[in-house]
């Protein structure tokens, strides 16, 4: 009975909410001046109303409040009055006026020129009440101010913020303009004109007024520094006695500054106007309070400061500031245009944990991230932009209307966590520079004109609190964020796929695997007395002290060496290889520290844009934090950032990126970064954290006035670091030979090390499960010093010696591990780390740290013998082959040894070399790991490249840890490299029925390569073609495929069809094809 009745009351709501929305009706038209309006019946029964009784008009005067108050989620309906057949209401336009005293001021709409409301149906419509009659004897207001002004919005001084202006105008060059004057009007005006001065000495503007002559007005110049002021507003005004139909302005700039320059920002003239020829307009009253005594043939409404309205019969009072609007009743402008609305996003949306905001070019790559999303459980809506201006922005392209969107959701469900805008979003709302969309705006400071305190931001979005959100740009406004905020500011569907493809890729638990996880990169910039390498050993060493477990790679510029370029320019070629090879490799996160722009980092260019055409594909993408300059303005329509560059590099550069869109100081950014660093590896419940929880409490807790809001997450706010989700535990080292369990090793001592894998919430082990780990045994830190390229040089240190470095087995969740340590490690106390990779066949990960005593020696003399060596070449790993026609040679080296392999780098003597020809020697320490959870055997894989045409003599030095020597010689053939050649063709599967794929093997790996394929049918007609660029190639490219009917044109019939596959090398230019039928059946 209760099921039943159940049932039948979740029908009827549904039926009711299904009726409710049928019987909703909005339709949004234009406005873009202040007026009284008139909609007639007909036209509304057009849109679906039934009569005048139930329309209500709803908007805002204006851009939306920024403050987030209790009615927020209310729309704002507007007085209005049925006459006859028609309802007519005020409106105020996109534009504000704002009356002092003695002045009047422009607040122009940065959004739009144009503004929108809404008519639709309401139970309780809003009419406009009789305005109450003068209760004291107040005098007769005998005229009334006509106001109209002109806003130029033709350049943005410093392309940031919400301030435009006129076209500059230069020393001894005029401006003119002009404005109208409607018949009727008085001849006593007062006018207002801002002006901007740009110039680092006094700006004089001479203007003359209807032809009068010159008067000067000065501003004062601005400081002549990077990061000062970058113009000065001020505003003329002066008594203007005029009859004619057009007033005249003109203005002619001078200033001492060379490249000093004037502009215009906005013009307001007050007219004043008999009351007798009042009509048809909307009238100021700026005097005392006094009576106003309305005429038989015209409407009169009063209109208060707060846009509350009411009819005027027979007289009333105006106060201060009041306006009156006076039109003949069938001069009343009528509205026809109208577009209907979709409310349905003050519905929807309610469960989501991810909202995804985008532009209906980008929905289809936005809806499959959500699909994607929703598979991994994170809940997931898309709404289009536009949907949400309609419902909560009156149709308007209002910031405000996001965030209130945003706010709804959050306050209604409290499920909303992220937000993700997916699409690019420019401080020119208005399109004025006709560049890059603005698909998604971004909110802007009301600032323009200081490069220090202007900035876009996206952090308004997740200021969600009741009382929030007028984000005064000071200290005093600063305002936590409630959810994590981030933005992908593609452009285009190209830009979206690859995004979505890259965090797809990113999530996929058997593409993320591997150790490179556990890898952070910090990069440094010189000069400026070693500041950014301070700030950066300063992070690392809170990372040391509280997350061990990561491998920390210091790429300090100082630490390469400096060439000069044909300009004179200082670069760093080994520097910028390095950075190149940190991200290709695959780092968690890189974190550089220094000077850049939006398109370098550093003076030197250790990366510039172009660079990425020359870098690999890479698997691994790092989450990249600038703490510099610019780097990161994403907000532009002119120019595209380095952090965009990045964000959307085909299959490589970053997943995303905490960046800088303007000038910032150090100290903020050491600031901002320390937040970052002790959020980001913390976990709640047991969790990682996602991006947007990372950057929300990272903003957070680096409050600072407008300093910080300029640092903009681009990326996923929901995405997680690829992080290991259990934890790696040492449990027991024991000494072998004494068969007792220490806590400190000696150099010579033969050791067993055990331990688990276990869950980090609860340190319960992970029974039941094998897989496979990687142990690496770290020696103390040990001293380096910088150069000095630009400042004294610095000591600092590193933990990059390796103990041992071995592989091997875990079993039921445990792991055990053979080690031999080296007689010549420094006996001194210290203490050395033993951290521990882990990847278990469930596909989960473990990572973690154990602090080991080092001190002492331990004898053991029995050893004499050198260590053995076997070289192994090519794909197949066959000792006997030593002829290649190739110069790129893949290589094996088996080592054994009873007493291990010596990998310390302390003895520069005893490191493993290799040596081609003599003259080449590669250090191989680092690439040599111990298998099968022992010491004595183990493995070097790497390549030999740049080898000549003919007899290569290779030698291999390698010791033990014990100190005994063994150097191996071996000579290898090359032949045939002086051309590129394909050495081996593959096409399979052939026949096929809907796809052939292509592997070559060639003999130039690591050039660039180009790669081109062309197929005919047998009447020589061309049915497809595909090029590819392969940077850095691989010795065998196995990416090629042809899918036969992705075309929309020329899709292959059964049959026969000959290919053509040619590469070409781009350091010289040789190249070689190879030919062949594919048969499609």
């Amino acid at each position: 009975m209760h099921s039943s009745l159940r049932f039948c009351f979740i029908v009827w709501a549904c039926w009711l909410g299904t009726l409710a929305r049928a019987q909703e009706v909005f339709v949004k038209f234009p406005v873009t001046a202040e007026g009284m309006y008139a909609i007639s019946l007909d036209d509304l029964r057009q849109q679906g109303f039934q009569n005048l009784s139930e329309v209500g008009i709803f908007g805002q005067h204006g851009p939306l409040e920024q403050l987030i108050t209790e009615e927020f989620r209310e729309l704002n309906q507007l007085p209005s009055q049925i006459l006859g057949n028609r309802i007519i209401f005020y409106a105020q336009g996109p534009h504000r006026i704002e009356s002092s005293e003695h002045s009047l001021h422009l607040h122009a709409n940065p959004y739009s020129d144009t503004l929108y409301y809404l008519v639709g149906r309401t139970t309780q419509p809003r009419r406009i009440t009789l305005a109450a009659s003068p209760i004291s004897n107040s005098p007769a207001i005998s005229q009334l101010s006509f106001v109209q002004f002109r806003k130029w919005q033709e350049d943005n001084i410093l392309n940031s913020g919400r301030s435009w202006y006129s076209r500059p105008f230069f020393g001894g060059q005029t401006f003119t303009f002009t404005l109208a004057l409607p018949s009727k009007l008085g001849n006593t005006h007062q006018l207002f004109v801002q002006y901007l001065g740009q110039a680092i000495s006094e700006n004089r503007f001479q203007i003359s007024i209807a032809g009068q002559n010159f008067e000067t007005f000065t501003i004062p110049p601005i400081p002549n520094t990077t990061f000062g002021i970058k113009g000065i507003e001020s505003k003329f005004q002066r008594p203007v006695t005029f009859s004619g139909q057009e007033l005249q302005v003109r203005t002619r700039y001078e200033s001492a500054d060379f490249n000093g320059a004037g502009f215009l920002d906005f013009a307001i003239l007050d007219s004043q106007t008999p009351i007798s020829n009042l009509t048809n307009a909307v009238y100021w009253h700026r005097g005392s309070p006094g009576r106003i005594v309305t005429s038989e043939n015209h409407i009169f409404w009063k209109i208060r400061p707060n846009f509350d309205v009411s009819l005027i019969e027979g007289e009333a009072e105006l106060q201060t500031n009041d306006r009156l609007a006076v039109y003949q009743e069938n001069q009343i402008p009528v509205i026809r245009n109208f577009v209907k609305v979709n409310m349905e996003a003050r519905r929807s949306h309610q469960q989501a944990e991810l909202l995804i905001i985008t532009h209906p070019i980008l929905l289809s790559q936005a809806s499959r991230l959500a699909n994607h999303k929703h598979n991994r459980g994170v809940s997931t809506s898309v709404v289009l932009i536009q949907d949400i201006f309609d419902a909560y922005a009156y149709g308007n392209k209002d910031v405000t209307g996001i965030r209130n969107f945003i706010a709804d959701k959050y306050h209604s469900s409290g499920n909303v966590s992220n937000v993700l805008f997916f699409g690019k979003g420019t401080y020119d709302y208005k399109g004025l520079f006709q560049g890059r969309p603005n698909l998604i705006p971004i909110y802007t400071s009301r600032n323009s004109l200081n490069p220090l305190t202007t900035y876009s931001s996206d952090d308004y979005f997740g200021m969600l609190e009741l009382g929030m959100g007028a984000w005064e740009e000071s200290i005093a406004g600063d305002t936590p964020m409630q959810i994590g905020v981030g933005r992908i500011p593609a452009i285009n569907t190209r830009e979206g796929r690859e995004a979505v493809d890259k965090i797809i890729s990113y999530e996929n638990p058997e593409l993320a695997l591997g150790n490179w996880k556990t890898q952070l990169a910090f990069v440094a910039d010189d000069g400026d007395n070693n500041i950014h390498v301070t700030d950066s050993e300063n992070h690392i060493r809170y990372l040391e002290e509280n997350h061990p477990e990561f491998f920390i790679q210091k790429i300090y510029l100082d630490r390469f060496e400096q060439t000069q370029d044909a300009s004179n320019r200082q670069r760093s070629p080994q520097a910028q290889e390095a950075f190149r090879e940190a991200i290709e490799d695959g780092v968690l996160f890189l974190n550089f520290i220094g000077h850049g722009n939006e398109n370098t980092l550093t003076a030197e260019e250790i990366f510039t844009v172009s660079q990425l055409n020359d870098w690999r594909r890479h698997p691994h993408f790092p989450l990249i934090i600038t703490a510099t300059c610019e780097f990161g303005r994403h907000d532009s329509p002119l120019l595209r950032s380095a952090a965009e560059e990045l964000l959307f590099a085909d299959g490589k550069g970053a997943i995303g990126l905490l960046t800088t869109g303007r000038p910032v100081f150090s100290s903020i950014n050491f600031r901002l970064n320390s937040a970052f660093i002790q959020a980001v590896f913390k976990q709640d419940d047991g969790e990682w954290r996602d991006l947007g929880t990372v950057f929300k409490l990272t903003k957070n807790n680096s409050l600072n006035g407008t300093l910080n809001r300029n640092f903009s997450l681009l990326g996923d706010p929901s995405l997680k670091l690829a992080l290991p989700e259990l934890r790696s535990r040492t449990e027991q080292i024991n000494d072998i030979q004494l068969e007792t369990e220490i806590s400190s090793v000696s150099a010579g001592q033969l050791i067993s090390v055990k331990g688990s894998i276990v869950d980090p919430l609860t340190s319960a082990l992970i029974g039941n499960q094998h897989g496979a780990y990687e142990l690496l045994f770290l020696d103390r830190a040990s001293e380096f010093s910088l150069l000095g390229n630009e400042n004294p040089p610095m000591t600092l240190k590193e933990r990059n010696n390796f103990l041992f470095q071995g592989k091997g087995q875990i079993i039921d969740g445990r792991f055990k591990a053979e080690i031999f340590i080296p007689s010549h490690m420094d006996e001194t106390l210290a203490n050395g780390q033993i951290k521990v990779f882990a990847s278990l066949n469930n596909g989960m990960e473990a990572f973690g740290h154990d602090e080991v005593g080092l001190e002492g020696r331990f004898k053991n003399d029995g050893d004499k013998e050198g260590p053995q060596v076997v070289m192994k070449f090519g794909l197949e790993e066959d000792p006997s082959v030593r002829v290649f026609e190739t110069a790129f040679i893949p290589i094996l080296i088996e080592l054994e040894d009873q007493s291990g392999i010596n990998v310390l780098f302390t003895n520069p003597t005893k490191n493993i070399v290799l040596t081609i020809n003599g003259d080449r020697s590669i250090i191989l320490n680092s690439e040599y790991r111990a298998l099968d959870n022992q010491f004595r055997k183990g493995i070097i894989r790497t390549a030999l490249n740049g080898l000549r045409d003919g007899i290569n003599e290779l030698q291999l030095e390698v010791w033990d840890n014990v100190g005994n020597q063994t150097i191996f010689n071996l000579s290898i053939e090359i032949k045939n490299t002086n051309q590129l050649r394909i050495i081996e063709l593959l096409n399979y599967p052939n026949p096929s029925t809907t796809f052939s794929r292509f592997r070559i093997v060639q003999n130039r790996p690591g050039e660039n390569l180009i790669l081109n394929l062309r197929v005919y049918s047998l009447l020589g007609q061309e049915i497809y073609t595909e090029e590819k660029r392969y940077i850095g190639a691989e010795f065998v490219i196995d990416d090629l495929e042809w899918k036969f009917f992705q075309r929309q044109t020329k899709f292959p019939a059964k049959g026969t069809y000959i290919y053509k596959l040619q590469l070409t090398s781009e350091l010289d230019g040789s190249s070689d094809s190879r030919s062949g039928k594919i048969l499609i059946r």
